[in-house]
């Protein structure tokens, strides 16, 4: 994979990738590798890149919605640079990014990473990225939930995969009175939901902390969607409970 990814990046055009001369590979590393994307880190004599591959055979166009989140968001710097997209490529078996590679440690592995300062920087941070006005530009940027059923409808799916990992017939007595108490008191009442751009999974591994400030990373999940969502995800996803810090 490695002299496959050497290949490829060296006859990628440097004003491509944001410089006047080529760029001189030094090393080729795994970043990490999840369900997927698989991403390494290519070292060269000016910058550090992370190369991108989707290996998800039934996401394929994934990677052309975080290309185009991340050119709709790229004047307010909050997120890598992306300098290329790769969709039809015949060397890979799946579609490419090349981004900026953001140095420093992820939230979750850095002391006192939830201090007032960091909180504050991160809410001013979503902020900037919940101000951008939905345009028509942004019509294959995925569209979450529009209304309230909608919401009751992943609840249930939340249900069936509960039940994978928990054996106990109480648990699920206790949640569908609740699903049914819920849906009869709010499943017909309509909401006026507020169309932002939102990240959709905001959660310390994806914030990067260096010399005192942040980014955000791995913008696949970027979607239009209510702000309030955003901010519900952000409390239940950090690993530590908002009121032990604060």
């Amino acid at each position: 994979m490695i002299d496959k990814i050497r290949g490829y990046f060296q006859n990628i055009s440097p004003r491509t990738l944001g410089e006047k001369s080529t760029l001189k590979i030094k090393t080729i590393s795994l970043l990490g590798a999840g369900s997927s994307n698989l991403n390494y880190l290519i070292h060269t004599d000016k910058k550090d890149f992370v190369f991108r591959l989707n290996i998800d055979k039934v996401r394929k166009r994934k990677t052309k919605r975080e290309f185009m989140a991340l050119k709709i968001i790229e004047s307010l710097r909050i997120a890598p640079r992306v300098y290329l997209f790769d969709e039809l490529n015949k060397i890979f078996a799946g579609s490419i990014l090349i981004l900026e590679y953001i140095p420093g440690k992820s939230l979750d592995k850095i002391s006192n990473n939830l201090s007032p300062k960091i909180i504050k920087t991160l809410s001013r941070m979503i902020a900037r990225l919940h101000s951008i006005k939905v345009d028509k530009n942004m019509s294959d940027i995925n569209s979450e939930i529009e209304n309230i059923r909608d919401y009751f409808r992943e609840f249930r799916d939340y249900r069936k995969q509960l039940a994978e990992y928990i054996d106990d017939d109480r648990f699920f007595k206790m949640f569908d009175e609740s699903s049914t108490f819920l849906f009869g008191k709010f499943g017909n009442l309509q909401f006026d939901f507020i169309r932002t751009l939102t990240h959709g999974d905001v959660q310390e591994q994806n914030i990067i902390f260096n010399k005192g400030k942040l980014k955000l990373i791995d913008f696949e999940g970027m979607s239009v969607s209510d702000p309030a969502i955003e901010l519900a995800y952000v409390f239940v996803s950090f690993g530590k409970i908002f009121t032990h810090v604060l």
